[in-house]
This record gives structure tokens, C-alpha cells and sequence, in this order.
């Protein structure tokens, strides 16, 4: 892209060593190979954002966005969960709470169940 438009400017001297103006130039340059590239590159870039939008999402971890305390809950693995930095993690139940009645939903390198319809869980 830097190179599909650039500055051109050319200053003359005399042989003096001094500037003349009325000689001196500023343009703007143009590579046709650059722009082609941009344009090519550009084209595929936006259409494989459309194709990605008809893409299904696999059901599993909800869409949470950018909301901090639904990202927070999924990051906070159980106590016992020491592993999860260096093993593969999923997401999913992990517990049944703290006596609260909840569950609890995360990432971890544990063993985990799929949430189920109509159960509360806490992340």
C-alpha cells in the first residue's frame, strides 16, 4: 500500500550550488504494480470476510463479547486445576458450586459436561 502512491519531489541546483525553484518539482508518483497488488489483496481480504460471516457457530462456549465478567467467570478454573497452562483446555461444567446451588462453568484442563437447559450456573 506505501508504495502504491508516493511523494516525488526533485530539487535543481545550478551550478552555483544554488537552488532554482522555477526547475524544482513536486508530484506524485504512482506504481500500477503496487496498486494491483493492493486491489487483489484488498478483494480477497473482504471476501473472505463475507464467506466467514456465513460460517456456523459450533455450539459450546457462549458468545460473550467484550463483557469482563462473563470473560472473568470463564477464566477462573478450579482450585485443583493446576495443569490448565501447559495442557488443552475446554469449557464446560466443572462443578456443582460452593453449596450455592450453581454450577460453575469455565476453562480448564479438567474434565467437563456440557451446561444443561434450565440449570443456573455461576460463569
Amino acid at each position: 500500500m506505501s508504495q502504491s502512491l508516493f511523494l516525488a519531489y526533485v530539487d535543481v541546483f545550478d551550478e552555483y550550488g544554488d537552488r532554482d525553484s522555477s526547475y524544482s518539482i513536486s508530484t506524485i508518483g504512482y506504481s500500477c504494480i503496487a496498486i494491483f497488488f493492493s486491489v487483489v489483496v484488498g478483494s480477497i481480504a473482504v471476501v473472505a470476510g463475507i464467506l466467514n460471516g456465513f460460517r456456523r457457530y459450533d455450539a459450546g462456549i457462549p458468545l460473550v463479547g467484550s463483557c469482563s465478567a462473563a470473560i472473568s467467570a470463564a477464566c477462573h478454573q478450579p482450585k485443583d486445576d493446576h495443569t490448565a497452562s501447559v495442557l488443552p483446555v475446554k469449557w464446560g461444567v466443572v462443578e456443582s458450586g460452593f453449596g450455592t446451588g450453581h454450577g460453575h462453568c469455565c476453562l480448564t484442563s479438567l474434565e467437563v459436561t456440557p451446561p444443561t437447559a434450565g440449570e443456573l450456573y455461576a460463569g
